[in-house]
C-alpha cells in the first residue's frame, strides 16, 4: 500500500499534530483579537471603522495619538498572548508546508494555480492517508460534503448525527482552500467546473437565490477537488 512504501505513517501523524495545534493556536488568536476589537470599539462608543483602525495600528505596534496609546496600554496583555499565539502558529504553518512537500502528490497539488502546500496540509491533517478510503464519497463524508440518507450531509442530533457525521471544522477547511483556488487571479480548471455548474443549478433551480446557487457551485468544486485528489494519491502507488 503507499503508506509503507512511498509515505510513511509517521509523517502523516506529524502533519496531523501540526495541523491540530495550528488549528487551536488560531482559535485562540482570533479570541484575543476578537477582545481588544471589543475594548476599541468601547473606546469609539461603537464606531466599528474606527475601531478597527485603531486595532489595526494597536497591532502593528504604531502609536499615532494618545487614543492609540490609551489602546495600547490597555490591550498589552492580551497583545503579548496574540504575539506569541501568531509566531507559534506561522511556525506549525510553515512546518505544516514543509511536511507537505514530502507527499508524493504534492507537485501535482501545486501545479494548479490557487493551491498552496498549507492548504493541502491542512486536509491531509484531516483526512489522513487517501489510502485509508476505498472511494471518492468516502473522502466527501469526511471533510463534510458527501451526501447521507440522500440529502447533503450536515450537522444532526442524536442517531441521524451518528450517521453524518459532520464536522464544521473539517467543511470549512475543503470549502476555503475550494474558494482559494476559485479567487485565484490566474484562472484554473475550477473556475469553469464552477461556472458550469452554476449555469446548470440556474436552469434547473430558477428559484434559488443567487447565494445559493454560488454555495451548490463552490460545494461542487471542492468534492471535484476531493475526487481528484483521491485519484491521483491512486496513480501515486
Amino acid at each position: 500500500m503507499l503508506d509503507t512504501q512511498l509515505v510513511s505513517a509517521p509523517l502523516f501523524a506529524e502533519i496531523r499534530s501540526y495541523h491540530r495545534m495550528r488549528e487551536y493556536l488560531h482559535k485562540h488568536e482570533k479570541s484575543l483579537t476578537n477582545t481588544m476589537r471589543a475594548i476599541c470599539l468601547m473606546q469609539c462608543d461603537g464606531d466599528k471603522p474606527e475601531a478597527a483602525k485603531i486595532l489595526k495600528r494597536v497591532l502593528k505596534g504604531e502609536i499615532e495619538s494618545v487614543e492609540d496609546a490609551i489602546m495600547s496600554s490597555a490591550c498589552h496583555s492580551l497583545l503579548q498572548g496574540y504575539e506569541v499565539m501568531r509566531a507559534q502558529r506561522l511556525t506549525a504553518e510553515k512546518e505544516m508546508a514543509r511536511l507537505a512537500e514530502l507527499l508524493p502528490i504534492h507537485e501535482w497539488w501545486i501545479s494548479v494555480a490557487g493551491r498552496a502546500s498549507g492548504g493541502l496540509a491542512q486536509i491531509m491533517g484531516e483526512l489522513g492517508s487517501p489510502s485509508n478510503y476505498s472511494n471518492p464519497a468516502k473522502v466527501w463524508k469526511r471533510m463534510g460534503v458527501g451526501i447521507v440518507d440522500g440529502e447533503r450531509q450536515r450537522k444532526k442530533k442524536g442517531a441521524e448525527g451518528l450517521r453524518h457525521s459532520y464536522s464544521p471544522r473539517r467543511h470549512a477547511i475543503i470549502w476555503r482552500v475550494a474558494d482559494s483556488a476559485l479567487k485565484h487571479k490566474k484562472r484554473n480548471h475550477y473556475g469553469d467546473i464552477y461556472a458550469s455548474r452554476r449555469e446548470h443549478k440556474q436552469e434547473s433551480w430558477p428559484e434559488a437565490k443567487k447565494g445559493h446557487i454560488h454555495n451548490d457551485a463552490t460545494r461542487y468544486v471542492a468534492k471535484r477537488m476531493l475526487r481528484e485528489l483521491w485519484s491521483e494519491w491512486r496513480r501515486a502507488k
